[in-house]
C-alpha cells in the first residue's frame, strides 16, 4: 500500500508528528509525500491533495527549511517502513 502525505507546518490538531496508520490498513510499502515551500501550502492546494487522497502531515512545531524538511520527512518514512512497530 501506498501512504500519501503531504508535509505542512501547522502542527497537526491531534498533536501527532509525522503520520500514523490506523491498525486496520494495509501494511504500508511506500511513501508518496509532498513537501513545499517554507511558508506553508496555500488552502486551495491542501485541499487539492486532500481530493487525491493525500493526508496532511507535520513534522513539528517549527518551521523547517525545505530542504531540511525533505530530508527529515525521508528518514521518519524509512524509519516506519523499516521498523513496523513504530507505527
Amino acid at each position: 500500500a501506498v501512504s500519501r502525505v503531504v508535509a505542512h507546518p501547522t502542527p497537526l490538531s491531534d498533536g501527532a508528528l509525522f503520520f500514523t496508520l490506523s491498525p486496520d490498513s494495509s501494511p504500508t510499502t511506500q511513501v508518496l509525500m509532498a513537501i513545499g515551500p517554507e511558508a506553508g501550502w496555500e488552502e486551495s492546494e491542501l485541499e487539492m491533495f486532500a481530493a487525491a487522497d493525500f493526508h496532511a502531515v507535520s513534522l513539528g512545531p517549527r518551521v523547517l527549511r525545505s530542504e531540511v524538511a525533505t530530508v527529515a520527512a525521508l528518514a521518519l518514512a524509512e524509519q516506519m517502513l523499516i521498523q513496523p512497530a513504530l507505527r
